[in-house]
C-alpha cells in the first residue's frame, strides 16, 4: 500500500504549510525497505567473540541480496565480490591498508554505543560490504525475515507514523505510487522554477482537498480536524493519486 500524508489545517505562518498539502508519500516499497532494515539492523544484532556478526546472520544475508560490493580478507589479500555481477571477483590488495582498515572499522563498529559499517566473520577472516544498494530483491530479504525472524510482510506495510503523527496529520492509502511520483508530490512552489536561484513561493506545490475524498464520511473528516483525536484512515480503500491531488496555481 501507498501513502499520501497531508497536512491537517493551516500553520501559524503565513508561508507555512497550508490544510491539505502533501508533506509526504511513501511508496509500499520504501515503506517495506525501511522496516526490513529496521527488523534486521545490524547494530541490535549479537556480536560473536571477535565483536563481529557471524556470517549468515540476518543482516549478512540482508546485504548479500542488496549490497554491490562484498569483501572478503584471506590470508594478506583482500578480494572484492561484485554481487550484482555473479560475484566477479577482483584482488583489491593494493587499494587498501587492511591493518589499518580493520582496525578503524573494529573502532566504529565492535565498541559500545558505535554504530559504524558493520564487519562479519572474525578478526582473522572478516567480511565486510560496501558499494550501491539495490533493493531488488526485496522480497528474497522478507522471504528470509518470514522464515528466520517470524515477522510477516503483510503486517509492515504501512508506515512507522507515530500517535502524535496521526493527530496532526492525515494518513491516505493510495495505489500505482512511484518514487518519481512521490518525490514530486513533495516539491515547493518556485516563483520561477528555471531560475538559477530558486524562491519558493509556497511550501508545497500539490495539496489533496477534502472535496476529492468522497470515501470519508462527514463525522470521520471531524475527527481528523481535531488534532486531539488520532485517525489513521489507512484502513480505508486505496484512491489513485490522480484522482484526489491537485497542483496549485
Amino acid at each position: 500500500m501507498d501513502e499520501l500524508v497531508c497536512k491537517i489545517g493551516d500553520t501559524p505562518q503565513k508561508d507555512g504549510y497550508k490544510d491539505g498539502d502533501i508533506i509526504e508519500a511513501f511508496t509500499e516499497k520504501r515503506t517495506l525497505v525501511s522496516h526490513a532494515e529496521t527488523i534486521l539492523n545490524p547494530w541490535d544484532a549479537d556480536k560473536n567473540d571477535s565483536g563481529f556478526l557471524d556470517i549468515n546472520s540476518h543482516s549478512h544475508k540482508m546485504y548479500s541480496k542488496t549490497k554491490q560490493y562484498r569483501f572478503e580478507y584471506v590470508v594478506d589479500k583482500v578480494f572484492r565480490y561484485n554481487q550484482f555481477e555473479n560475484d566477479k571477483q577482483e584482488d583489491v590488495t593494493s587499494q587498501i591498508d587492511i591493518k589499518k582498515f580493520i582496525a578503524r572499522r573494529i573502532f566504529t563498529f565492535c565498541r559500545p554505543g558505535r554504530n559504524g559499517l558493520p564487519m562479519f566473520g572474525t578478526r582473522i577472516l572478516p567480511v565486510w560490504f560496501g558499494g550501491k544498494t539495490n533493493w531488488d530483491k526485496l522480497d528474497d530479504v522478507w522471504n528470509d525475515i518470514e522464515t528466520h525472524v517470524g515477522k510477516l510482510k503483510e503486517d509492515h506495510k504501512k508506515w512507522g507514523l507515530t500517535s502524535n503523527e496521526l493527530k496532526l496529520f492525515m494518513a491516505l492509502p493510495c495505489t500505482g505510487l512511484t518514487e518519481e511520483k512521490a518525490a514530486a508530490y513533495k516539491e515547493p512552489m518556485y516563483q520561477d522554477p528555471s531560475a538559477e536561484n530558486l524562491v519558493i513561493t509556497k511550501k508545497r506545490k500539490h495539496s489533496i482537498p477534502r472535496d476529492n475524498l468522497p470515501l470519508i464520511s462527514a463525522p470521520t473528516y471531524d475527527s481528523v480536524l481535531d488534532v486531539s483525536v488520532e485517525v489513521d484512515l489507512r484502513k480505508h480503500t486505496p484512491y489513485n493519486p490522480t484522482d484526489i491531488v491537485v497542483e496549485k496555481k
